[in-house]
């Protein structure tokens, strides 16, 4: 069996003004979330790997968290890890880019791990 990770990354505001605090997240070229497929190395450094090819940032600085195991198909696990990252702070790479969150068609495994990261980052 192949395990795939994907990796949502959140960059969410590091204030609350009192208003529903917008939140973007970083997609490919294709407008969905980056993944990778787990080969020879280790869930970590997949990831580590991952979130190198996609965004500027070190993988110990956006910490993900595991928030979702879903059988994709009969021979696929689909390991969906997120993180959250302050306002203007990252950038993509290999034609990745934040897209703000309402413009996005979100299946319902990724918005349950979406529901589950909290939304405001201080303040």
């Amino acid at each position: 069996m192949k395990t795939k990770i994907t990796l949502i990354i959140l960059e969410l505001p590091s204030r609350f003004n009192g208003v529903i605090p917008s939140v973007n997240l970083l997609v490919n070229s294709c407008g969905s979330f980056p993944f990778k497929f787990v080969s020879a190395g280790s869930i970590e450094s997949t990831l580590s790997s991952l979130c190198s090819e996609v965004c500027n940032l070190h993988y110990g600085f956006i910490n993900p968290q595991l928030k979702g195991l879903v059988k994709e198909s009969p021979s696929v696990v689909e390991a969906i890890y997120c993180a959250t990252v302050p306002k203007d702070v990252i950038c993509g790479r290999n034609g990745c880019k934040t897209v703000p969150l309402e413009d996005i068609f979100l299946e319902d495994r990724y918005g349950q791990c979406i529901r589950q990261v909290p939304r405001l980052t201080g303040g």
